[in-house]
């Protein structure tokens, strides 16, 4: 019973609208006037979503694709560089390894010798006692005892214990190291010794009848079995005449903590001086 009075007035509020609806479009608008203005006010919210709800979604998605590719842009760019780096540090290791051996690479070319070998200074030992060196050649290389050490054009020492895989070379420096010397430009000879100094030697035996000047360059004469002819080993610094010898001060021309490579050679019939 209460069913059918609630349809009989459904039926009656249709009936009403419909008549309203009827007087409206005859009297005000038209009907697709009606379905026009009702359409637009069902799509005003719509059109609200989209400027509020869906733009910044739809940003928010594209701001983190847009992350997305930027990390991987930055983390490709990182690989690279750190690729560009390890290629810098080669290049720079390799350049660095080229101009601490130039030097001696060129000798080479000048002092072509089957008896040269290289080899990379592994130890230093400098004070007030003793000057050596220890090379990373020994016996198992062909390295002998009383084979010289050098530089360039200059004298480092010569080999005075010989291990399988190094040797211990004593330097010009220590002073139980003695080269038979003589001066560049005056020709006046005499016995290099060191005196346990960096940078000092000193050059006895020089008789005081012989004239030496200062900053005439100090080489060896080969004279001896060991230690071959016309290698530097530094330059006169200071003189003082005494009663038979002159007192000589000898500076040195290389400085061993400067040096890591050099060649090791035996001296042979071909370094031996003209009489």
């Amino acid at each position: 019973m209460i069913f059918k009075r609630k349809k009989r007035r459904r039926f009656l509020y249709l009936i009403i609208f419909s008549v309203l609806l009827f007087f409206v479009n005859y009297f005000f608008i038209s009907f697709s006037d009606i379905a026009k203005y009702s359409y637009s006010c069902l799509l005003y919210p719509v059109l609200l979503s989209q400027e509020y709800i869906a733009v910044p979604i739809k940003k928010f998605f594209q701001e983190r694709q847009d992350k997305q590719e930027l990390r991987e842009v930055i983390f490709k760019l990182h690989k690279k560089n750190k690729k560009l780096l390890s290629e810098n540090m080669q290049l720079r290791s390799t350049q660095s390894f080229y101009e601490q051996i130039k030097e001696i690479v060129d000798f080479k070319e000048r002092y072509k010798d089957d008896n040269l070998q290289f080899c990379q200074i592994i130890f230093k030992h400098t004070n007030d006692n003793s000057h050596f060196i220890f090379i990373d050649k020994g016996s198992r290389q062909g390295i002998e005892k009383d084979m010289v050490a050098v530089y360039n054009n200059f004298l480092l020492g010569k080999v005075v214990e010989t291990f399988p895989c190094y040797s211990k070379v004593l330097l010009i420096t220590d002073k139980s190291c003695k080269v038979a010397s003589y001066c560049s430009k005056t020709k006046s000879q005499g016995i290099h010794v060191g005196c346990n100094k960096k940078n000092q030697t000193v050059l006895n035996r020089v008789t005081h009848f012989s004239h030496v000047q200062k900053d005439d360059l100090v080489l060896s004469s080969g004279y001896g079995l060991v230690f071959p002819q016309g290698f530097a080993l530094g330059k006169i610094d200071k003189v003082k005449k005494g009663d038979l010898y002159h007192e000589i001060k000898v500076k040195l021309v290389f400085d061993i903590s400067k040096i890591d490579y050099c060649y090791v050679l035996k001296k042979g019939l071909q370094d031996q001086p003209e009489a």
